[in-house]
Parts: structure tokens; C-alpha cells; sequence
């Protein structure tokens, strides 16, 4: 569920948001080296680092020859990111952000893990040549954790980001309705029970070898399992399905 942020002043506030912004991942970053507090291979870098694969497609916007030269000899994504020397039509720039998010879109439209593919326009979850249609809800809460399967989401980020609670009024019971709901919809496909992990007092994530998991995890429970997370006051809201 990628967002497009709004203008920031500098390179360094920019990565500042994507550090701390609780997982959200923009469709497209377009970087402008007239901010001039960080030089576009110093900002590229710092991006890989920070987002990883996650890294979403990237226009540069640079003022010598020098400065594309370093660009390119990094960690540009040929296919993906493009690199502008000024002076450049806008209409140039404009086309490049049209074509960057199209393909993000055709890129980013079914995800795929342990078999089950997710089909987020269609709202489909299908494994083995079956599907089942998911609500809106149940749809965003598997692609939140489809596109971050390398770490655990915490209950908190799901109920802000795929809810749209504020931060600390959402109810943990929102998550587990739709998880059990889930759980009998993965059942009803054949797909493998423990694809979800919940971590109790920690949150969610896809299911990962049980080697690679960091020390101290502690017992894990499957999908639909009856641990609880960490206790918080209910909200009021209702109308979640």
C-alpha cells in the first residue's frame, strides 16, 4: 500500500520519514539535488540501506555530469530508477513519473509467498489454481504483511496503516476477527495453516524457517492460534468486514 509523500525540504527529513513512518513504503521518490544537503549517490546509498529491497523506483534530478556519473556507477536500478541532467523539459520528468508508476503497479498487483498468490486489484487469494474473494480489510492485512515478510508487524502498525485508527485507540480484537476469518478462508483453499505466525505480545508476520528467526522469538502459534497480543482498550468503532 504505497503512498506518495508530500514535498519535504531536505534529502535528510526524507529519510528521517521513511525511518520512522511505521512501514510505509512510497510508489515513487523523485530526488532533486538542489536540496543540496546530501549528493544523489550519497542519498541512493542511504536509501538501499534503509528500505532494502523494498527500495521503490527513483527519479534523480542533478545539476552536472559528475553527479550522473556517480549515480550510475552505483546503486541505480536500471529498468526502474532514471536520472535527469539539468536543464530537462518537465514534460520529460512528467512522462518518467507516469512510466515509474504504471510499471510499480503492474509489479506490485499480485504478490506471491509459500505458494499463495495475492491478486490485491482483484482482491483474489488463490493457491494451487484456487481462489477466494477477500474483503478490504482482509486484503490489506495480507499485502501489508506480503510485502514485509522479513520482520514481524506489530499489531499497532496494522491497526494505524491498514485500519486508519490513530495511533494506540485501535483494538487488538479487530486484528484477531480477521485473522480467524482468514484462517478458514487459507482452509477452504488448502493453503498451508501455518502461513500466518502470531507472535504473541509482539504481533504478525509470514511464515519464515525457523532457523532464520532472530534469538528470543519465543513460542510461536499458527494461524487462527489463541494466544493473545498485548491488551489494549476497545474502540468503538465498528463496520470492519
Amino acid at each position: 500500500m504505497g503512498l506518495i509523500a508530500a514535498p519535504l525540504e531536505s534529502a535528510a527529513q526524507g529519510l528521517d520519514w521513511l525511518n520512522h513512518n511505521g512501514g510505509l513504503i512510497p510508489d515513487l521518490i523523485l530526488f532533486d539535488d538542489a536540496v543540496r544537503d546530501m549528493a544523489p549517490a550519497q542519498f541512493a546509498a542511504a536509501l538501499a540501506e534503509a528500505l532494502g529491497d523494498l527500495t521503490p523506483p527513483v527519479i534523480y534530478i542533478v545539476s552536472s555530469e559528475e553527479s550522473a556519473e556517480a549515480l550510475t556507477s552505483s546503486s541505480l536500478k536500471p529498468g526502474r530508477d532514471a536520472v535527469f541532467q539539468r536543464p530537462v523539459p518537465a514534460h520529460d520528468v512528467f512522462q518518467a513519473v507516469l512510466s515509474a508508476l504504471r510499471r510499480s503497479a503492474e509489479e506490485g498487483s499480485v504478490l506471491h509467498a509459500h505458494g499463495v498468490e495475492l491478486d490485491v486489484v482483484r482482491r483474489m487469494l488463490g493457491y494451487q489454481g484456487r481462489n477466494i474473494h477477500l474483503t478490504r480489510f482482509e486484503c490489506a492485512f495480507m499485502e501489508y504483511l506480503m510485502w514485509r515478510k522479513d520482520r514481524v508487524v506489530t499489531s499497532d502498525e496494522l491497526l494505524e496503516h491498514v485500519w486508519g485508527f490513530e495511533p494506540g485507540t485501535g483494538a487488538c480484537e479487530v486484528l484477531r476477527a480477521h485473522v480467524r476469518n482468514l484462517r478458514h478462508k487459507l482452509q477452504l483453499l488448502g493453503a498451508p495453516q501455518d502461513l500466518i505466525w502470531t507472535l504473541p505480545a509482539r504481533g504478525y508476520r509470514l511464515k519464515e524457517d525457523l532457523e532464520t528467526l532472530p534469538p528470543g522469538t519465543g513460542r510461536l502459534s499458527a494461524l487462527g492460534a489463541t494466544a493473545d497480543l498485548e491488551t489494549r482498550p476497545a474502540a468503538s468503532r465498528t463496520g470492519y468486514s
